[in-house]
């Protein structure tokens, strides 16, 4: 046995020096594959004169350098100083202000009528602005690839009227040097200095008589992805003459392009502006920056996620100068140790963090709640602040239940006031927790301070929902070099499959263990305690290889349990549940006491236990999956870093949000693409009640209430 599991050592240890070498090879090779490999986004404008309103202008090309079109909002992300904004607006916008260059290839062969490919390549001339500039090849016999025939092609120019001149002048015949003619329109394309540039064909495809010393079909494709130049392609199809339409799909994508076929002559000029438009594609981007106006340096990241990969870019701006008058700009409060955007509801004791940008410094801050000032924070003298010298801790159970006005009115040290910001908030109580007495002696008023006045102006916001938040500037830089995290990509695969394969190793050996005999705790474990409170329990009691979910309340009487099994569980919000739904007479799904207990293994540390059931299939998700929501900050989406994971594509990368306040779920819709709907009603923010229907985008959801701790009495 000794020598089994010597040889068996022996055998792990080769095996890891082989994936020692291929790691030690993937590191050399991963920077020459991710050259060049990438689309490109560029910013061509930033706008910053209403800050913190901001938009930019940008552009985004594949790896052909063709513009890329139909980008959605959920694509595009923002990072300011390497921490994430709010997902922008976007709008798709036409640039008529910078030059493209376009080299027309047009086939004479005859497969075409001449007349409709004149007319063509005429309104494709006529949508070109005075300073674009253009190529004319056409072809049909061999073609000299160092001279233009003054009868058929012309260098690039903004003189459109001589390539008109030149379009009239055709004639066709019945040879077609395509390879020739397409690889002499990518080297002239590739002389050119425009930055948006690229090659439209019209042909059909098939070549006879171009000379393989001079080009084949591979040269155009070599020529074009070496020069990074886009080749558009309309494929002609007539029965009377041989095509290759294939060739030309095949080159289009290959080379960044687009291939289009035209399904009669008329199309020809509609497809050919088409191409013009897309080379003209923008994007203007809508966001709001968190960092306050203060004179200083930023790096904003653009980042967009393309059918080709994640295309990135920095730039650095100057915020503007602070306002001369206290202005506050948002207000936010503390939750699970971290500032995030204030609530409409609050319970309990609240820290509130207003954000305030002033050229001075800030001597105090009032609050006021429903005209009445309750706080005066002196923000020179205060030494326990934990984000700001002007933070207050609320302790809402001393103000009345219902919706009250919030306002907060800040002073620098010359006494200057700003515009009140106003807040509408909705206070609750926790349920049997009575309002605490306040105190005895009456807050006073500062006779210097003056008190709002009854007509006092507009609050400067107003928030239904969570607010905008500044956030903490303590996150370490992200890495921006993609050769880099290419590198650290397959590091951390061969790391994985080390540590899995360890894994297999180590439940094999386990597996050959008997069994050792159940032992039933001393004494009971506390329902809803802490994980400390519960008594150790040996799992491999009695464990049931496959769990009958019908027999699991004879189960809990004979004392077996069957332990959750969350091997398979590929992100923090999966558990696997095999889920037997089963419907009362109203049709509100209940969940066997066996799946019950596994669940409440999870979220035993939260004052209520909830879960998702997946009412429908959808893609990957089937019917009867289960997303216990076993944090207090539950996020959902389509990207791997949310809690819970839904893969489908009508589900937006960060979609929404549930969140656990007090004893209460909240969701909170991230600006999805799709929205939520809660029993069919599309909402911002929902609390949400036993058995709620939530819909993201396909994706049917039920939100079932398990149990409320005892134990976790809110405060």
């Amino acid at each position: 046995m000794v020598a089994n599991f010597n040889l068996m050592i022996k055998s792990i240890k080769n095996r890891l020096y082989i994936i020692l070498y291929f790691f030690c090879f993937s590191i050399t090779l991963s920077p020459i594959l991710a050259q060049g490999s990438n689309p490109t986004i560029t910013v061509d404008e930033i706008d910053l004169s209403a800050y913190p309103e901001v938009s930019a202008v940008v552009s985004v090309v594949n790896t052909g350098r063709a513009p890329l079109q139909n980008l959605s909002a959920d694509e595009f992300e923002i990072l300011e100083d390497n921490l994430p904004l709010v997902p922008p607006t976007v709008d798709a916008e036409i640039d008529q202000d910078d030059p493209i260059a376009v080299a027309l290839v047009l086939d004479l062969s005859g497969s075409a009528p001449l007349e409709d490919v004149q007319n063509a390549a005429k309104q494709f001339i006529d949508s070109l602005n005075p300073q674009d500039r253009v190529a004319l090849i056409g072809f049909n016999s061999q073609l000299p690839l160092d001279s233009f025939d003054p009868f058929k092609e012309v260098n690039f120019t903004e003189n459109k009227t001589l390539v008109i001149q030149t379009i009239d002048s055709f004639e066709t015949l019945g040879e077609s040097a395509v390879y020739e003619a397409i690889l002499k329109g990518v080297l002239t394309t590739a002389d050119e200095q425009t930055e948006r540039k690229a090659v439209l064909v019209l042909s059909d495809g098939h070549d006879t008589v171009s000379r393989a010393e001079i080009a084949t079909a591979e040269s155009p494709e070599n020529s074009a992805r070496d020069a990074k130049i886009p080749v558009f392609t309309v494929g002609i199809f007539n029965p009377e003459f041989e095509s290759n339409l294939d060739y030309l799909s095949a080159l289009a994508s290959k080379t960044g392009g687009r291939y289009q076929q035209a399904t009669n002559s008329a199309d020809m000029g509609a497809l050919f502006e088409s191409v013009g438009q897309q080379l003209r594609q923008q994007y203007r981007l809508h966001f709001r920056g968190n960092k306050l106006p203060d004179s200083k340096e930023h790096t904003l990241t653009f980042q967009v996620n393309t059918p080709d990969g994640l295309a990135l870019i920095n730039e650095i701006v100057t915020y503007p100068d602070p306002p001369t008058i206290p202005k506050i700009v948002s207000l936010q409060q503390e939750i699970n140790g971290e500032l995030q955007a204030l609530r409409s509801i609050l319970r309990g004791e609240v820290l509130l963090v207003p954000a305030v940008s002033a050229l001075n410094n800030i001597a105090r801050v009032e609050y006021w709640v429903n005209d009445s000032l309750v706080e005066t924070v002196d923000a020179l003298n205060n030494d326990t602040e934990s984000y700001e010298k002007w933070e207050w801790s609320w302790n809402t159970n001393l103000a009345p239940e219902g919706v009250s006005q919030l306002k907060i009115v800040a002073y620098d040290d010359a006494g200057t006031a700003s515009e009140p910001f106003s807040v509408e908030i909705q206070v609750e109580r926790v349920a049997g927790l009575p309002p605490e007495e306040p105190s005895a002696e009456p807050t006073e008023v500062p006779t210097n301070t003056p008190v709002p006045p009854t007509n006092t102006p507009e609050p400067t916001a107003t928030a239904t929902g969570p607010l905008p938040a500044p956030v903490a500037d303590s996150m370490p830089a992200m890495f921006n070099d993609i050769r880099v995290l290419a590198i650290i990509g397959v590091g951390l695969t061969i790391i994985l499959l080390v540590i899995v394969a360890a894994l297999i190793f180590s439940r094999r050996h386990r597996s050959s263990a008997p069994p050792k005999p159940f032992e039933p705790p001393s004494e009971p474990p506390k329902q809803w305690g802490p994980m400390t409170d519960i008594a150790p329990q040996d799992w491999s009691a009695e464990v049931s290889t496959a769990p009958n979910h019908g027999d699991s309340l004879k189960d809990a009487q004979l004392g077996k349990i069957t332990p959750p099994d969350f091997s398979e569980a590929t992100y923090p919000g999966e558990a696997i549940f095999e889920t037997i739904l089963e419907t009362s007479g109203s049709g509100v799904p209940q969940i066997s006491l066996h799946d019950k207990t596994e669940i409440l293994h999870i979220t035993r540390e939260l004052p209520v236990n909830a879960i998702l059931i997946v009412q429908e299939n959808v893609g990957q998700l089937v019917s009867g999956k289960t997303f216990p929501l076993a944090e207090r900050n539950n996020t959902i989406g389509r990207a791997e870093d949310n809690y819970i994971l839904l893969s489908d594509s009508s589900v937006s990368r960060h979609h929404a949000k549930i969140v656990l306040e007090g004893v209460v779920f909240r969701i909170y819709d991230l600006g999805s693409g799709n929205g939520v709907k809660i029993n069919g009603k599309k909402v911002d923010t929902h609390l949400l009640r036993e058995n709620d229907r939530l819909q993201l985008g396909r994706v049917k959801l039920i939100f079932v209430i398990l149990n409320e701790n005892e134990d976790h009495p809110e405060s």
